[in-house]
């Protein structure tokens, strides 16, 4: 019995020396991930990541939760069509400057009778 004890002991010692302990709490080891970044990139990232008071690696982590939450980009990621990119650029091309409001409500008066 005593045999069997220390056996049991012995296996959940070396089950734990896989993992970490942290705060009283077993956890998988973590995994490191490495890139290559540009370092211009990299130094303007740091200086928004820090005011906003986080780090690249718990950025990443977010980053990556997110990717796993969405089961994709949390983010749209495709490039609009030649008929969306028109369709963004319409109201800057068609833009008109009035000198005055009376100005502006004229025009909008006569717009509203012409259809």
């Amino acid at each position: 019995m005593f045999l069997m004890c220390v056996l049991q002991m012995v296996a959940k010692v070396s089950t734990l020396s896989s993992t970490r302990i942290s705060q009283g709490i077993a956890m998988t080891k973590t995994k490191q991930m490495q890139i290559r970044l540009d370092p211009e990139l990299k130094t303007k990232a740091e200086v928004v990541l820090s005011q906003l008071g986080l780090k690249p690696t718990e950025f990443i982590r977010m980053a990556l939760r997110q990717l796993v939450m969405h089961n994709g980009l949390p983010f749209d990621a495709r490039i609009p069509n030649p008929e969306t990119i028109a369709a963004l650029e319409e109201p800057t091309n068609t833009l008109r400057r009035f000198g005055s409001p009376e100005e502006l409500f004229a025009d909008l008066e006569e717009r509203s009778y012409t259809g």
